[in-house]
């Protein structure tokens, strides 16, 4: 496909108005901000949770749009989701509490040089992640991630970051984990994944396209976003003491060194918890107790901006 000129690629950026949790103020003067530097793009703010897929998918076959998602980690994927098989590009302008994603690709270093950057930035391709998901009650849904998907302790920490959203920024993600681990118990997880099988406790799953989750955490540091591969780091049940001394040594992904944590590699995995387990894509909550999991990898899914 012969890519469009800078001078022909349109720009839609999509604004998420709580990312960063900043106020109303401060999405103004952002939105102010980008009308200066992009006169003739497209600015949109989203009112609620999917609205922002929504606008994303209306416009994916535009092969000479690129749909940039302003915000954080949840408006990546709500952006990058509507767009998953799109003939539109996708971009990243970071203005989160998070941007595990962005730490992943080139991002205009300032706001008032990203219309310049999206019009004349080559496009590449990016890996999508899929997922497909039953509860306690047997409903069967389908979504996608981006970034990472999460299950058990990393779950249950991403629930309970959702309703500290007074928290700022990485702290959130801090002060949820001291909440929920202490009394967090495992549940037992029958696992398939590319012909191998395991089934036992395990106090987290973490399914990686991205190296960071978290707001800094580099659970899957081998992590590529155009390799084809999924990676996978599990850890068994561990007393507290010993998961004190493992967490400082996941901020610089040395965490596998550890007994009881595994890091491998897949293109898809099938699994079953008992008890259910809670279930976020990219930090947002798809299932508070999922029962059934299958999830794969779209390699080149999206066309990439960056």
């Amino acid at each position: 496909m012969n890519e469009p000129t800078a001078s022909v690629r349109r720009q839609t950026y999509i604004l998420n108005p709580i990312a960063g949790r900043r106020g109303r103020r401060h999405q103004a003067a952002l939105i102010e901000r980008l009308r200066r530097a992009a006169p003739a793009a497209e600015i949109l703010e989203t009112q609620g949770r999917g609205e922002a897929e929504t606008l994303a998918r209306a416009r994916r076959d535009e092969p000479d749009r690129v749909v940039i998602a302003v915000g954080g980690d949840g408006t990546v994927h709500e952006v990058g989701s509507g767009l998953i098989g799109a003939a539109a590009a996708f971009g990243v302008l970071p203005t989160g509490s998070g941007n595990d994603f962005a730490s992943m690709i080139r991002v205009p270093s300032t706001l008032e040089s990203a219309p310049e950057f999206f019009a004349s930035e080559p496009v590449r391709p990016c890996d999508a992640g899929l997922v497909e998901w039953s509860d306690e009650g047997g409903r069967l849904s389908r979504g996608a991630f981006i970034n990472s998907l999460g299950l058990g302790i990393e779950g249950a920490i991403a629930g309970r970051a959702d309703r500290l959203s007074r928290i700022p920024g990485f702290l959130r993600y801090l002060v949820a984990a001291a909440l929920e681990i202490p009394g967090y118990r495992s549940p037992c997880v029958r696992l398939e994944r590319d012909g191998a099988r395991t089934a036992q406790r395990q106090l987290l799953i973490s399914i990686g396209n991205g190296r960071r989750a978290g707001g800094g955490f580099l659970l899957h540091p081998r992590a590529c976003i155009d390799d084809g591969w999924l990676e996978l780091c599990r850890a068994d049940p561990l007393p507290l003491h010993r998961l004190l001394r493992i967490v400082p040594s996941v901020f610089s992904g040395r965490h596998t060194r550890f007994e009881g944590v595994h890091a491998e590699r897949c293109r898809s995995l099938c699994l079953s918890s008992d008890p259910p387990t809670p279930l976020h894509a990219d930090g947002e909550m798809l299932s508070r107790a999922a029962v059934q999991v299958s999830v794969s990898v779209l390699p080149a899914g999206l066309r990439l901006v960056g």
